[in-house]
């Protein structure tokens, strides 16, 4: 039947977060009668109250009656988040909220704020971007809806907040309610479920790093041997994926990111046979997410697992499928997953980017001619538009991921003997938005303006940053990386200003490596298998720390989570072409 909601204010002692070691502790009201004389009650034993800095009082939203399957719901709230809130806040993904009204108290504030978070309004949804396991907890208490692709877990962590919640047509409905109760959890620092992290910018928000670096080398806490390839590792619900290729067949494991164990292993199918660099592996980062896990091989094979045993949904073969070409070095691209859309860069002959139905395989849409690259895509919003960016074999092009209709496309890249394979980086700056993107090959980098109208290119050059394949992050206004070329040994470590392309500094004679941004300080694993940390200080150069993890290569893209820090290395000639996975600490642990 019906249910109807009262307006429900939510000041600040009413919802609340407060820091104490490792718990936090969250109260929400939402609007029922009941509820709100609950929460009425509870406030006479609640004397605290936190006081939020000038003009900075949070957000609050108002919405109509909607209807959900039969039922109607009709919902009329005042959701107050305290600036306190905000840590909590900055790193967050698909949450969406049925709401029309927003009103974004300082919004610049905010947006500076949340920095590498985004809350955007579009077609009468708030859009949460990018959510860690944290504020999934959180948003749980304000009275959410999630998308279909994350049920499973929320349905987890519901059962865990509060065992009597028992709607089973509520989740499948995707709504979330929470009574009035005093929650208390421990703090979960976010997951590395893809490529480049959470957002896939290269940054971990919500970790912690050693207040002080070792002497020596660093804690380690486990290792195991791996086989071939250059797919980095992935972390989700307390499982760590590795894909990789001992002998014939590619092998997935599951694995305990604490310790290492073998939770589950899948052999699967391999057929590539070799490109130019000898390596038989697959390259490209496992995708994890709605209780699946996503694995591209070298060769074109697309799995979808089942997370938590490892069983197959389904599998094709995407250069079959769309008469690709393999490139230099095999596939290489990371898909991306939005909104239950696989979109990846397959480059076929009409087809050089293609959507699939993530629960089934089955091809949803397909957009315009190029090769494929070995740069993997990224989520942005524009004007409340939803863009997924590709870089291509010759061209950066964005699209609606919804229809695979282009928003905007131009050409970067060279044909020839060349490669594509940093990712773009999306940067906001004073309201704007931009792309930063870099090729080495004499393709050189390139800063460009994005709005609805399409891309401006504010300027390009070879001398700036030209990366062959590690892709740089923003901090502090400057974009921090390695450029070069791993095969030249000219690598450099360098920050620019990416609104000008002037080289702030450069370290010379630093290989060629990728970048984790964690607070203030960079983690950087080079392709000689040294570890770095490095200040995110556009000033100057100020190297923290060093040690060497590998004696050998390693090219896969590292990945941190929960105080740890996993590598691998590359197959050695003397270990029978075996490589190492290692888990090394590198800050508090939460868990």
């Amino acid at each position: 039947g019906d249910t109807k909601g009262t307006d429900c204010n939510q000041h600040e002692g009413q919802n609340q977060l407060q820091d104490k070691k490792t718990h936090r502790h969250v109260q929400a009201t939402i609007g029922c009668p009941i509820q709100r004389r609950q929460s009425q009650a509870n406030d006479k034993h609640d004397h605290t109250s936190q006081q939020q800095p000038r003009g900075h009082q949070g957000f609050r939203y108002s919405s109509p009656p909607t209807t959900v399957g039969t039922a109607k719901r009709t919902a009329s709230q005042e959701l107050h988040i305290p600036s306190t809130h905000w840590q909590l806040f900055r790193s967050i993904g698909w949450i969406v909220a049925n709401r029309t009204k927003i009103d974004f108290n300082e919004h610049t504030r905010w947006q500076n704020e949340f920095r590498r978070g985004e809350l955007r309004v579009r077609e009468n949804r708030l859009k949460i971007r990018q959510v860690s396991t944290t504020t999934q907890k959180a948003l749980m208490l304000a009275n959410i809806m999630v998308p279909s692709n994350r049920t499973e877990r929320l349905r987890a962590y519901q059962r865990r907040l509060n065992p009597g919640f028992a709607s089973s047509t509520c989740f499948a409905a995707c709504i979330v309610v929470v009574s009035i109760f005093l929650v208390s959890f421990d703090a979960v620092a976010d997951d590395w479920p893809q490529i480049n992290g959470p957002n896939r910018n290269g940054v971990a928000d919500h970790e912690t790093l050693l207040t002080q670096w070792p002497d020596g080398d660093l804690k380690k806490i486990w290792s195991r041997p791996v086989g071939q390839g250059f797919a980095g590792p992935a972390i989700a619900d307390q499982k760590l994926i590795v894909f990789h290729r001992p002998d014939r067949n590619y092998l997935v494991e599951a694995l305990d990111p604490k310790s290492g164990k073998r939770i589950w292993s899948q052999s699967l199918p391999a057929v590539y046979t070799g490109g130019m660099d000898g390596d038989l592996g697959p390259k490209c980062v496992p995708l994890m997410d709605g209780g699946h896990v996503y694995l591209l091989g070298t060769g074109g094979n697309l799995f979808c697992l089942k997370l938590n045993d490892g069983s197959l949904v389904w599998q094709k073969n995407v250069l079959d499928d769309y008469k690709s070409q393999p490139g230099y070095f095999g596939v290489g691209s990371t898909p991306i997953l939005i909104e239950g859309k696989l979109i990846l860069n397959a480059g076929g002959r009409g087809a050089a980017i293609v959507a699939l139905d993530a629960k089934t395989g089955t091809e949803l849409w397909k957009a315009f001619n190029d090769e494929a690259s070995y740069s993997s895509p990224i989520e942005f919003d524009l004007a409340g538009q939803t863009i997924v960016a590709f870089v291509t074999r010759l061209n950066l092009v964005g699209l609606n991921p919804e229809t695979g209709k282009i928003v905007f496309q131009t050409p970067f890249g060279k044909s020839g003997p060349t490669v594509n394979g940093a990712m773009p980086v999306r940067v906001s700056l004073e309201g704007q938005e931009f792309l930063f993107v870099t090729a080495a090959y004499g393709v050189g980098a390139r800063w460009l303006a994005v709005s609805q109208n399409g891309v401006e290119v504010k300027w390009s050059n070879d001398k700036s940053f030209s990366s062959q394949y590690s892709t740089p992050v923003f901090a502090g206004g400057g974009l921090f990386g390695t450029a070069g070329r791993e095969d030249f040994k000219d690598g450099s470590y360098r920050c620019i200003d990416p609104s000008t392309g002037k080289v702030l500094w450069q370290q010379d004679g630093f290989p060629v490596g990728h970048s984790i941004l964690v607070g203030d300080q960079i983690l950087v694993l080079d392709s000689s298998g040294g570890f770095h940390v490095i200040e995110a200080d556009k000033s100057r150069f100020n190297q923290l720390y060093q040690t060497k993890l590998f004696d050998s290569e390693a090219r896969a893209m590292p990945a941190v989570a929960d105080g740890l820090f996993y590598a691998r290395s590359n197959s050695a000639r003397d270990t029978a072409g075996m490589g190492e996975l290692i888990c090394v600490e590198v800050g508090p642990r939460q868990n």
